[in-house]
């Protein structure tokens, strides 16, 4: 099935955040060709975007065709093709506000830990486990059924929602 993430996804602009969907290495390079610095990101680490303005840490802003991500250890250089492939842009909100996600079974596009931040930067909860009062379970692909926490939340009578559906709900 495939999924339309939000355009927002792909809006890399000051005051939102970026968010690495999957491991990701690159290397910087002089002008000579010869490698000066590896940077590696793992999935979920997060980088505030700037204009401009680079203070110490794990902070990110935007160029016309990279990204330059300011690391502790220097600035990584992350070509624009591979940013999308790589990054996704999260612009806080409280459009979740109030509503707790529980997650079940794989997902195809996003990690547990990339989605988790996603509705904590949107004002929402995640959850663990399947209890009563959460509001939506947001079940995985349809290979894994979701098993016990969907028997569980069908049992609540708690909202069953797929990928796409929790997009259209942050976007």
């Amino acid at each position: 099935m495939a999924i339309d993430f939000p355009a927002e996804f792909y809006n890399f602009v000051p005051g939102s955040y970026v968010l690495a969907t999957r491991p990701f290495f690159c290397v910087d390079y002089e002008s000579s060709g010869r490698a000066t610095k590896n940077y590696t990101f793992a999935t979920g680490d997060h980088y505030l975007i700037l204009e401009n303005n680079m203070i110490p840490g794990r902070v990110i802003y935007n160029q016309k065709n990279s990204l330059k991500i300011l690391t502790l250890e220097g600035i990584a250089n992350v070509h624009a093709s591979d940013a999308k492939s790589h990054f996704i842009s999260v612009h806080p909100s409280t459009k979740l506000a109030g509503k707790s996600f529980c997650m079940t079974g794989e997902h195809a596009h996003l990690s547990r830990a990339v989605v988790d931040k996603i509705i904590i930067m949107h004002g929402g909860e995640p959850k663990p486990a399947v209890t009563k009062g959460l509001s939506y379970l947001l079940q995985g692909s349809a290979i894994n059924k979701g098993g016990s926490k969907l028997a569980k939340a069908q049992k609540l009578g708690i909202t069953v929602i797929h990928e796409a559906e929790f997009y259209k709900l942050i976007a």
